[in-house]
């Protein structure tokens, strides 16, 4: 019987959809922290429904993103629903105040010089003439200036912001500054619900930063635990005093949030990256899963990874003192042990005796670079990486 009335609204369901795909998209756009550049931070449902913090030598600037979601895949938005402005006919300035633009207009006003970008992120596609719009803006081509549109957001927002406080002239440019700022993503298919879209893009872009591989039941779990971390941080009350640790903790999503998610140790993976590993959280993961098939424990792991970044700094410093013939044989040898250790039962118990025999071959020749078992057994963890065991 219930199935068959149907029920009043899903006005609920909606919102929870809609929530989904604002999760997704900060779950998304958090997974470049990754990458190791300038995106430190990801704020999630604070000023904006995501923001990106980018942090360079000498400033930090942030990247403001809405999330718009349609269940209807041939949607498009229009000037009217982003602008509070139609095509043609009068403007409602009820409209215009309640508009994206407008919320999103308060960004440039507020932060300056800080705000990088403005992201319009949605599942479906704009209309014609807003893409037009932008496009004319980014390539500098003036000429945006005679369309329509243009105009109609130029005056709606200058007429909704001039009360006797801002001048203008000084609105105007802000209006300018807006447009240029604004960055359209359309066709979002990640945002999407239920059709497993998040999950193969979110792999596709841990790879992208990070190269680590997963596999498809790796993915899923992933996907899932990154969707429940900015669950988790878009909840919660924030008071107006907050501090930057404070806002980072309840908000921010940041390195060792994804490290946790991706199941790599914090500890190793710190210890390979403040030596200077470029491809550090990758190698981590390398390490992590072919010692622990090993059956090493998370301890023993560290070990073996500050081991692998005392070759690299040995490797830096007499690498161009060895002659060819001398470097090729210890990297040939070293690559040998590998062979060895997948034919063994035991392969942490046998690399103890690999690691002294190639040590007692090489004393004598390397003595005075100052070669240990230490160092020899740093150079074989390297080599496993090398061959993506």
């Amino acid at each position: 019987m219930l199935e068959k009335i149907p029920p009043r609204e899903q006005a609920g369901r909606d919102a929870i959809t809609a929530f989904s795909a604002q999760f997704k998209a900060a779950g998304y756009a958090a997974l470049e922290i990754l990458d190791g550049g300038e995106v430190s931070v990801v704020y999630c449902d604070y000023h904006d429904d995501y923001v990106v913090k980018l942090v360079s030598a000498t400033d930090q600037q942030f990247r403001f993103s809405q999330v718009k979601y349609k269940v209807k895949r041939n949607h498009q938005w229009k000037p009217l629903d982003l602008f509070g402005t139609p095509l043609r006919g009068k403007i409602n300035f009820d409209a215009v105040k309640n508009s994206f633009g407008v919320k999103m207009l308060e960004h440039v006003r507020n932060f300056g010089d800080q705000c990088e970008d403005i992201i319009l992120e949605t599942n479906v596609h704009f209309h014609d003439q807003i893409e037009t719009l932008c496009e004319l803006i980014s390539k500098g081509d003036i000429s945006y200036r005679e369309m329509t549109l243009y105009k109609n957001i130029r005056h709606a927002f200058i007429e909704h912001f001039c009360d006797g406080v801002f001048d203008s002239h000084v609105t105007c440019f802000c209006v300018e500054k807006f447009l240029s700022l604004l960055r359209l993503r359309p066709a979002c298919t990640y945002l999407n619900e239920d059709d497993g879209n998040f999950e193969l893009f979110a792999g596709k872009r841990i790879y992208q930063y990070s190269e680590v591989p997963l596999s498809e039941k790796e993915k899923e779990g992933i996907a899932k635990s990154l969707i429940e971390l900015v669950r988790s941080k878009s909840v919660g009350r924030i008071h107006e005093k907050i501090t930057v640790d404070e806002l980072n903790k309840l908000a921010g999503i940041k390195l060792d949030d994804l490290l946790s998610i991706l199941s790599i140790s914090k500890a190793a993976y710190k210890t390979l990256a403040a030596g200077g590993d470029k491809k550090a959280i990758r190698n981590t993961s390398i390490l992590q899963r072919v010692l622990g098939d090993w059956g090493c424990s998370n301890e023993s792991i560290v070990y073996c990874c500050e081991a692998k970044s005392n070759w690299d700094d040995w490797l830096r410093v007499n690498r161009h003192d060895l002659s060819p013939l001398d470097t090729n044989f210890l990297m040939d040898r070293l690559q040998r042990t590998i062979g060895v250790l997948k034919r063994s039962a035991a392969p942490f118990p046998q690399l103890q005796v690999e690691i002294e025999e190639i040590f007692n071959v090489l004393n004598q020749d390397y003595k005075n670079r100052e070669i240990t078992r230490e160092i020899l057994f740093g150079g074989v963890m390297a080599s496993i990486v090398r061959l993506e065991l």
